[in-house]
């Protein structure tokens, strides 16, 4: 078990990341003294084989905690927040709560516990690989929390305990895991060199989720958190990543849902690496590797949907002014920038030799 040095709004607050069971979380509720009360607040789509062993882990240890499943949009707005708030318990602050499920999930619940006038404890639990390599320590998770307090009279979140554990991977669906691997994979290729080298050594082993090798990938990328991009203004590339996306222009054809999500943020960074390419701003070799360890983790087969010919005629009919002019593209192995002069026609020739590509 690896002890994590976590700040938020520049108070410590311990995290663990562990291959091991549930156990050892219940034994640090005791050792820190959590109310013997508490939740299990989780997506109701999360398995039960996710959620349970913990609730017998707790109750071993004299912690009894009551599931309680919900049912949030996809794409959660404040609405849906206030309606997860209004089905919480008014004497939550009495009680442990623990938060399961991915980024989005954890993000909305974080959200709507800030809502109530005393601090809730809380333990964060993210499920799903993708929430263990960038929901905790990336800035954006937690940015709006000053902006809730002024909006909405919130009170700052009590972060108790984070607990990342590679052992509940092995429950979720394996779009969920590959997903998560694309995610390590995004930050190794914009952030750290020897990350990307690591996952060039390791992507067989990653692929049969060895817990030892996961723990030092997700251990690996909670150091380009603590050390890139929550002292720098690194992170701020990171979301420029995520807010110019072929997700985001997807989202505005007339049938985004016709290719998941995740296949979207897979076409996204083979977007990037051909604009790369196109607009020859990326090392030859380089862009090679990554195309290389895209393929070596099975990203291709488990991600890229079956036909573009949709996305790509989704695309065609959305105006010149929906495109962005600019786009964070790689330059190297750990290394990117902001790349400007991408209009609609680069971006769709891009698009077109993705798919010739990768058919």
């Amino acid at each position: 078990m690896i002890k994590l040095r976590l700040k938020y709004d520049e108070k410590p607050y311990p995290g663990f990341l562990t291959d091991s069971n549930w156990e050892q979380l219940a034994e640090l509720c005791q050792l820190f003294g959590f109310p013997p009360r508490g939740l299990l607040l989780f997506p109701a789509t999360l398995p039960e084989t996710a959620w349970a062993p913990l609730q017998a882990s707790l109750k071993e240890k004299g912690l009894n905690a009551t599931p309680l499943p919900f049912s949030l949009a996809k794409f959660p707005t404040v609405r849906d927040v206030a309606a997860l708030a209004d089905t919480l318990p008014a004497d939550l602050s009495k009680q442990t709560v623990f938060l399961l499920g991915g980024g989005r999930f954890l993000s909305a619940a974080d959200f709507a516990l800030s809502l109530f006038r005393q601090p809730v404890r809380t333990v964060f639990v993210p499920t799903s690989l993708t929430a263990q390599a960038e929901f905790p320590f990336w800035n954006r998770a937690f940015a709006s929390s000053r902006v809730r307090a002024a909006t909405f009279q919130a009170k700052a979140p009590s972060r108790d305990l984070l607990w990342l554990s590679t052992d509940v991977l092995f429950s979720l669906p394996d779009s969920n895991f590959y997903l998560g691997l694309l995610a390590i994979l995004r930050l190794a290729s914009l952030f750290d060199r020897q990350l990307f080298l690591f996952l060039e050594e390791k992507a067989a082993q990653l692929l049969k989720k060895e817990p030892d090798v996961l723990v030092q990938a997700l251990f690996k990328t909670y150091k380009i958190k603590t050390d890139v991009l929550l002292p720098t203004q690194f992170h701020a590339l990171l979301e420029e990543w995520y807010t110019v996306s072929l997700p985001g222009l997807a989202w505005g054809t007339s049938r985004p849902e016709e290719i998941p999500t995740e296949s979207l943020w897979a076409l996204d960074f083979l977007l990037r690496l051909t604009l790369s390419r196109s607009l020859k701003e990326s090392d030859a070799d380089d862009l090679r590797r990554f195309r290389v360890v895209f393929s070596s983790l099975g990203l291709h087969k488990a991600l890229l949907p079956g036909n573009f010919e949709n996305l790509l005629a989704g695309l065609e009919k959305l105006p010149e002014s929906e495109f962005p002019d600019a786009w964070v593209l790689l330059r190297g192995i750990g290394k990117a920038g902001v790349q400007s002069g991408t209009d609609k026609k680069t971006v769709m020739q891009a698009l077109r030799q993705v798919a010739e590509d990768w058919r």
